[in-house]
């Protein structure tokens, strides 16, 4: 069964008896959750800029335009989404 975080609305699963089964604390499981998350995105997200510092690099080295600008335009979903979560 699919719940959301109350924060920041971060999907996570449970049993169909979760709520007949649990007896901690809900916020504190949550707050769990969206730690793990948000620690998972920040590693996503520096393997991301860490391969578009190496695209920039290889870019620059070669004197390759073309690639620099593709390497400049890259987009980075996870870089995104850990600021989106950051900035509330």
């Amino acid at each position: 069964m699919e719940r959301h975080t109350g924060t920041h609305k971060i999907p996570y699963f449970v049993k169909k008896t979760f709520e007949q089964d649990f007896s901690g604390n809900i916020i504190h499981l949550e707050s769990q959750v969206e730690e793990e998350y948000i620690s998972n995105l920040r590693f996503r997200c520096y393997r991301e800029k860490d391969y578009k510092e190496n695209l920039l690099f290889r870019a620059r080295y070669y004197g390759d335009d073309a690639s620099y600008d593709r390497a400049m335009q890259l987009h980075m979903p996870n870089c995104d989404r850990l600021s989106e979560i950051l900035a509330t």
